[in-house]
């Protein structure tokens, strides 16, 4: 046997030397030179092999057991399109599934919304399914094309998926919103979007049922943009002034002097009133400090409601005394034949 060693080759394969005499002995590698020869049963494999694996890896070694050749195998046969998928395909597809995590039939309605306003796009996210030809990924999607009643086109769909791959689907972390909104170069904060989410359905926390998706979230905060950058870009990083308080300035960025809601931003983190006339953000500061020092840390629908109290005595430079929620909406927003909102 001409070429390396089977101790230099096993050091450069990663190999035990007794794998690498048992591969030689069962005909596996034919010879060892400057590299490993596989001797494949496939034609199209051993083609593969030598004119793709081959001129990559170039003189490093390279050793293929009957496991690996199994892997290449799926991965060469391993089919992806981009489909027009109707309703009753989409019937059809699911029923090939053989099981999944429970459906949420919100983030299905979400996608039958997006669909509607045409915010709805394929992704690399394929339809996936497995060597048998049971569905593996998408139920969501596929429920809302039958949902939604007509095809949809360009979707991508990968098919003779290898099971044993199935298992580390899910697995990456999901981007949040901030992070979506990088890649449409808005660079929206995280603040932005929960703001906007307040200012559109009430009270944090109340609201339960308005499951948005992202694009529906966004176009909150372009319809929100002005109040919205108006307190992002004064919040600051202060203990305490949370997006609940925020969202309450916000709203009465369209109806109270912007002067004054700037006063009281700064009072809040300074915890320096000039007068009596400044007690409300003093008060409210005081409120959720103390609850917090005494382990009980109010509800972010709590503090919303006596953020209200606190900001409309503050902008009406009234003196508080004792800071109460309010009981109803005091900054109720107007909006005009557009769904714009405009000034009270």
């Amino acid at each position: 046997m001409s070429g390396i060693s089977f101790r230099e080759a096993s050091i450069r394969s990663e190999l035990p030397v007794e794998e690498l005499n048992r591969l030689t002995s069962s005909g596996h590698i034919k010879t060892i030179q400057n590299y490993f020869t596989i001797l494949i049963d496939s034609d199209s494999l051993d083609t593969y092999l030598v004119n793709r694996v081959k001129p990559v890896v170039q003189q490093e070694m390279i050793v293929v057991g009957k496991k690996k050749r199994q892997e290449l195998k799926h991965m060469v046969e391993i089919k992806h399109s981009f489909e027009t998928i109707t309703p009753e395909q989409a019937r059809e597809y699911l029923a090939t599934s053989k099981g999944n995590r429970p459906l949420s039939k919100e983030r299905t309605a979400g996608y039958v919304r997006d669909l509607l306003t045409g915010h709805f796009h394929t992704s690399n996210d394929s339809i996936v399914f497995d060597t048998d030809g049971a569905l593996r990924n998408g139920h969501h999607r596929l429920e809302a094309i039958v949902a939604y009643g007509l095809p949809i086109h360009d979707v991508s769909v990968m098919r003779n998926f290898p099971k044993e791959y199935v298992n580390v689907m899910d697995q990456g972390g999901k981007r949040n919103y901030q992070q979506l909104s990088f890649y449409d170069e808005e660079n929206f904060s995280k603040q932005h979007f929960s703001i906007s989410r307040i200012l559109e359905f009430g009270v944090p926390g109340t609201h339960l049922g308005h499951s948005i998706t992202y694009s529906e979230n966004r176009d909150l905060v372009y319809k929100y943009l002005d109040a919205v950058s108006f307190v992002v870009k004064h919040s600051g990083h202060k203990k305490y002034l949370s997006t609940s308080i925020l969202a309450v300035v916000a709203r009465a960025y369209y109806s109270q002097s912007q002067e004054r809601l700037l006063e009281f931003l700064d009072v809040f983190k300074t915890q320096m009133p000039t007068s009596k006339e400044d007690w409300g953000a003093q008060r409210l500061y005081t409120y959720i400090q103390t609850a917090d020092l005494n382990g009980h840390r109010p509800k972010e629908s709590e503090i919303y409601l006596r953020a209200e109290s606190a900001v409309m005595h503050f902008c009406k430079r009234y003196p508080v005394v004792q800071l109460k929620a309010a009981s109803r909406e005091l900054f109720p927003l107007k909006l005009n034949s557009k769904g714009e909102v405009v000034a009270a």
